[in-house]
């Protein structure tokens, strides 16, 4: 979506002062008919260009990630196993807070 609207806009400009030369033979038509003919294709190349550059980013990312796939599967243990612990952790804390705030069976001496 940012290659695509980059290339709109920079097409857009350059198309605009490029329709500047004919403008004394078009009455100035031919600026806005450029601005859009180059906005048109700036849009279709910075989508074209975007395009590519995230596949390919994305594919090299990917290969990276599969080759370094022990790297990252020891991640996501040691992950789980934290989130464990601490799962562990608050129960028991849930468990501490509830047996102090149940009401207690002596009452109160004035």
């Amino acid at each position: 979506a940012g290659g695509a609207g980059a290339g709109a806009l920079v097409g857009g400009a350059l198309g605009g002062v490029v329709g500047v030369a004919p403008a004394i033979f078009t009455f100035g038509v031919s600026i806005l008919v450029f601005a859009i003919l180059g906005a048109v294709i700036g849009l279709l190349a910075g989508m074209a260009i975007g395009g590519i550059a995230g596949f390919v980013g994305a594919g090299a990312i990917g290969y990276g990630a599969y080759h370094r796939c022990a790297i990252v599967d020891g991640a996501w243990s040691r992950a789980r196993g934290c989130a464990r612990q601490l799962a562990g952790v608050a129960e028991d804390a849930t468990k501490v807070v509830r047996e102090r705030s149940a009401p207690s069976s002596v009452e109160a001496v004035d």
